[in-house]
């Protein structure tokens, strides 16, 4: 059967075809996306590791917990229609690269399992590539957090998280994503333009991705506890791309990022490709 506008390939052998287009891409963070189309029972006897079980009708109410648009994603289906379906609801998403794996488990990225769902998780790209710089306890603030995708891959890591937005519908998809993979988390609505709905004291992990607002930087420099650590990505300079705002205002200045927190201690920070990023650890307190 042949399904050339998905990617697939008339007369993929049982694995080898699959591997070769496996292979071709650049996986995020190294974890293939697997949505697993079959049954519940099929996929409980056996499944790829980290794999989403989901019905293909499911998968246009979870964009937020797949990864970027731009990886691909891995159907594994054993009915022609479903993978048809499935497909077709990820190309609404604006994703392109939709692969077919091999019903052999042998030719799997991943290794097999079974039992109930434990899905990936998958945060935003930046705050991946410093995983190694990041603590695993105690308390985080995710501002601006959305639907939750790095709250719940924090809490996840062992850290107890408070994800915050102004918007109670994104809170709800982020509670939705921990309780699908078994995260506790806590969420709060707030408005962070407005100083009393800020959260109250101190915290050993703050983040925040994609959202702007100067006045926070100060309040951000004394909520961050002495040997805390504040990971910070937002759009800078003139767009040089679609996404993110347009604006002047509303996009910090080269070297801004680094100035805002001129006296912690700058671990990581980069300007490439739209973005400013920055992890940097509060001094310890004076003895």
């Amino acid at each position: 059967m042949k399904f050339n506008h998905l990617g697939w390939q008339r007369g993929a052998g049982k694995g080898t075809a699959d591997v070769k287009m496996a292979s071709r891409d650049k996986l995020f963070r190294g974890f293939p996306c697997i949505i697993d189309l079959r049954s519940r029972e099929a996929f409980e006897r056996l499944h790829p590791a980290g794999a989403w079980r989901f019905e293909p009708g499911e998968i246009a109410d979870w964009p937020f917990a797949l990864p970027p648009r731009d990886q691909p994603v891995f159907l594994l289906a054993d009915d022609p229609a479903r993978a048809l379906a499935a497909g077709a609801a990820l190309r609404a998403q604006g994703r392109r690269a939709i692969r077919l794996l091999s019903s052999d488990p042998a030719a799997w990225p991943v290794p097999a399992e079974s039992g109930p769902e434990r899905p990936t998780v998958w945060p935003s790209p930046w705050l991946a590539e410093v995983e190694d710089l990041l603590p695993r306890s105690g308390r985080a603030l995710d501002l601006a957090a959305g639907t939750g995708r790095n709250a719940v891959w924090l809490a996840l890591r062992g850290l107890d998280v408070t994800a915050v937005d102004r918007l109670p519908d994104a809170l709800e998809r982020a509670e939705r994503l921990a309780r699908r993979v078994g995260a506790g988390l806590t969420t709060r609505v707030a408005d962070l333009r407005r100083p009393r709905e800020r959260p109250d004291g101190s915290w050993d992990f703050v983040c925040v991705f994609r959202y702007l607002n100067r006045d926070l930087f100060p309040w951000i420099r004394e909520a961050v506890s002495p040997s805390g650590f504040i990971v910070f990505e937002t759009f800078v300079g003139e767009p040089q791309r679609a996404e993110g705002p347009k604006r002047p205002a509303n996009r910090l200045h080269p070297g801004e990022l680094k100035a805002a927190f001129d006296g912690f201690e700058i671990l990581r920070a980069r300007e490439a490709e739209d973005l400013a990023s920055i992890v940097a650890r509060r001094p310890r307190a004076s003895p």
